[in-house]
């Protein structure tokens, strides 16, 4: 998993996909529509979100890529600045 929190991140995880193939990468910290297919698009085959909506779990069932919530609560979101609600880390596979 390599979190979308870097400018670098979209290139680390492209590189690896095509250098590494036997890796299996994963994009984390995925907040909206766009990361989703930025991730893919970079060759992540699953994403790691620290919060949910509806908008974030149709772009990943759209690009038919599993999506787990890093988060004990299942309606943790974001506020309004895209960050999450909840922070305590579990793990919750949502949709693909």
């Amino acid at each position: 998993e390599i979190t979308l929190r870097t400018p670098q991140a979209l290139a680390c995880m492209s590189a690896i996909a095509k250098e590494v193939p036997q890796v299996v990468v994963g994009a984390g910290t995925v907040r909206n529509p766009v990361d989703v297919l930025a991730a893919q698009q970079a060759g992540a085959r699953f994403l790691v979100s620290p919060g949910f909506t509806p908008a974030l779990a149709q772009a990943a069932q759209e690009a038919r890529i599993l999506i787990f919530q890093a988060s004990q609560q299942p309606r943790a979101g974001f506020d309004q600045r895209g960050n999450s609600r909840h922070r305590s880390r579990g793990w919750h596979g949502i949709v693909s």
